[in-house]
């Protein structure tokens, strides 16, 4: 994973910094992102820093549906998730480190830049009660997500008609077979759908100065 180290300085001079991004357009967005510095550059996602208090996020690899999952996230069950202010879909070049490459779609995802350190960077020096309230962070938003059900929607990229309990308890079939779980191990029974997110690795968590654990990703 690339990053650069001025996208974590306030007082670098961030080109839409001082802005109001009611008034900037989806082009100046895409300029912006094509010159600010990098909080995170992998797997077809790449993480701008714009301005002092806002980030943009962008790439094929961005879902087109991941902004509204993150608000309803936010404003409808509360959960620690940056505020999103803005969405929208533009062409950019394949490699954006190269403009002459092909163009491909990209989903921007304008939201708060949240000031603090990963879990994964700063774990190892929290004191154990810090760490248990993370841990009961984490596991309130976790908890919070999943007793939401979502049955009267829609949802994917399953859909309700196919849900993965075969798939899932075949994966355990397998595990016993090889001797890496019990025979006693319990079998996935699927009966609601849920906000899941499906990547809540440590590099994904953020504690701020308040010792409050945010979802940035």
């Amino acid at each position: 994973m690339l990053w650069c180290i001025t996208s974590f300085d306030d007082d670098n001079n961030f080109p839409l910094y001082g802005k109001d991004i009611a008034s900037i357009s989806d082009e100046e967005l895409l300029s912006a992102f094509l010159t600010a510095p990098r909080l995170h550059d992998y797997d077809n996602v790449i993480i701008p820093r714009i301005s002092k208090h806002l980030v943009i996020k962008v790439g094929p690899g961005v879902a087109k549906s991941e902004a509204e999952n993150m608000k309803f996230a936010s404003e409808t069950l509360g959960l620690p998730i940056p505020k999103v202010h803005r969405a929208f879909t533009a062409e950019i070049p394949e490699d954006p480190d190269l403009p002459e490459t092909p163009l491909v779609e990209g989903h921007f995802i304008v939201k708060d830049y949240i000031k603090g350190s990963t879990i994964d960077k700063s774990w190892q020096s929290l004191d154990t009660a810090t760490k248990e309230t993370v841990a009961q962070q984490v596991a309130g938003t976790i908890n919070k997500m999943q007793s939401t059900a979502l049955n009267h929607m829609p949802v994917g990229p399953i859909g309700r008609a196919r849900m993965p309990n075969s798939k899932c308890n075949y994966k355990i079939d397998v595990g016993i077979m090889v001797k890496q779980l019990t025979p006693e191990t319990r079998r996935f029974k699927f009966e609601d759908i849920v906000l899941t997110h499906q990547d809540l690795a440590l590099r994904n968590l953020v504690l701020d100065n308040d010792m409050k654990g945010w979802v940035i990703d």
